[in-house]
């Protein structure tokens, strides 16, 4: 397992998060420099260096940082869509462009929201850190950076995906490139909120129905008592709700296949275990399960968030064309 740490130091901008902004409650956006990122190989008892190893580098031809900013992934938890959009490679599919959100997605983020930006300034110092040891550990397909954002300093330092997991605005949602340490504190605090019915934890269902497609990201909001009662009701596993959305844009399109099941095994990107597994071998190779295993007759889900860990396709670094297989330090 990863013995190295990166560690980015930046600044993020508060009112990003809706309704002020654009970003929902488990992705942000930080300002970072050349100095920004640092790594050792084993924090323990090595020193951090700086490297600018991630300057002009690329997934899928996408810039990992891009005007000077990096776009985060909070590592380990996911909250209800806010603004999906499908994006079937097929053109002029009706719906396909659209930005579809769950029930609690704007709750969600605006809890965030609220919280970050009580009392503080506008932009505030942030520190983002993730567990690897290979640049291209860092970045996931869509040229996110997976890791924690710690907002503050010192002993007053908050980490948002902790806030989150423990106040209930995001459900777990676990990778192989995590930690066993990391996913057990996660889910602790998972746990507790469950336990205590905080957040969306009481509206979680296991029931993956049909999608309302009315339900389309509100730029700006407003987001007032009529709003949040408005946005209570069920929710399924964030993961396989983008999945329905897919399926429910190819069914209004009248293309195959013919149901929601035979849509996920031909989904080769969300390859799992159980929790239990993974963590008696963190090192297992990635099973052959698909997101289909997981559903029974009337589409509802054996498990629930927090009971798997999801395998995904490493990203592949690039830079100049050529893969980045090393660390180069300043």
């Amino acid at each position: 397992m990863f013995t190295g740490l990166l560690r980015v130091s930046g600044t993020i901008t508060l009112s990003q998060f809706w309704p002020a902004g654009g970003s929902d409650a488990d992705t942000a956006s930080v300002a970072v420099s050349a100095k920004s990122f640092e790594f050792s190989p084993d924090p323990s008892n090595k020193p951090f260096r700086q490297t600018r190893v991630f300057e002009g580098a690329q997934i899928s031809k996408k810039l990992v940082i891009h005007s000077g900013k990096v776009t985060v992934r909070f590592q380990g938890i996911d909250a209800p869509e806010l603004h999906f959009p499908p994006l079937l490679p097929k053109k002029g599919l009706k719906g396909n462009g659209t930005k579809y959100r769950q029930l609690q997605g704007e709750t969600s983020t605006d809890k965030l929201e609220t919280f970050v930006t009580s009392g503080k300034p506008k932009t505030v110092p942030c520190q983002v850190v993730t567990r690897i040891d290979k640049p291209d550990d860092a970045f996931d397909l869509y040229a996110r950076l997976i890791g924690d954002i710690l907002v503050g300093a010192g002993a007053k330092q908050v980490n948002l995906t902790h806030w989150l997991a423990q106040n209930g605005w995001a459900y777990p949602s676990y990778y192989n490139s995590m930690l066993p340490s990391e996913i057990r504190a996660l889910q602790k605090l998972c746990n507790q909120a469950r336990a205590k019915g905080r957040g969306i934890w009481p509206f979680l269902t296991k029931v993956v129905g049909a999608p309302d497609l009315t339900l389309t990201f509100r730029p700006g909001g407003p987001f007032n008592a009529k709003e949040q009662q408005a946005d209570k009701g069920h929710v399924v596993m964030p993961k396989f709700f983008r999945r329905r959305v897919r399926y429910a844009v190819l069914r209004l399109n009248n293309l195959p296949p013919a149901t929601f099941r035979d849509y996920l095994k031909s989904d080769k990107n969300a390859k799992w275990t159980t929790l239990a597994a993974f963590l008696k071998t963190p090192n297992m190779k990635p099973p052959k399960n698909t997101l289909a295993d997981l559903l029974t007759i009337g589409d509802v889900v054996q498990q629930g968030p927090g009971d798997l860990v999801f395998f995904e396709a490493p990203a592949r670094l690039m830079k100049n064309g050529k893969p980045v297989t090393a660390w180069t330090f300043v």
